[in-house]
Formats: structure tokens, sequence, C-alpha cells
């Protein structure tokens, strides 16, 4: 995945199913980020959204989640 970008998201619902999916840039969630994956997301997430855990995988977050 060469995507470096931030993502940002206004509404509706994101349905991340591979951590290197949203590649290496913060997300902004002003809806909902569904992480239908396991492994170690490292993207720093800000934003009022919410972030749904989806799948039998375990997530870890090791990035700024504020």
């Amino acid at each position: 995945n060469s995507y470096t970008g931030g993502t940002t998201i206004s509404g509706g619902t994101l349905v991340a199913t591979n951590v290197e999916a949203l590649g290496t840039g913060d997300v902004t969630n002003n809806a909902t980020l569904e992480l239908n994956t396991g492994g170690d997301f490292t993207n720093n997430i800000s934003g009022n959204g919410q972030v749904v855990k989806s799948g039998d995988d375990t997530l870890t977050f090791s990035g700024s989640n504020t």
C-alpha cells in the first residue's frame, strides 16, 4: 500500500479490513471507523466519531487516540 496521506471520515462508516488500508497518515474520525482486522494499528486517531472493532482477530492500538 503506497497511500501515505491522512484520512478524514466525515459521514457514514469507513470499514478497514487490513491495518495498512489507511496508509500511514493520521485519521480524523467524525463519523464511524470500523476496523475488521487484527494487528497493530499505528495511525493516530482524532475526532468525535466512534471506533468499532469487528472480527475475531486481536487489534492493538499504538498511535495517539484523542
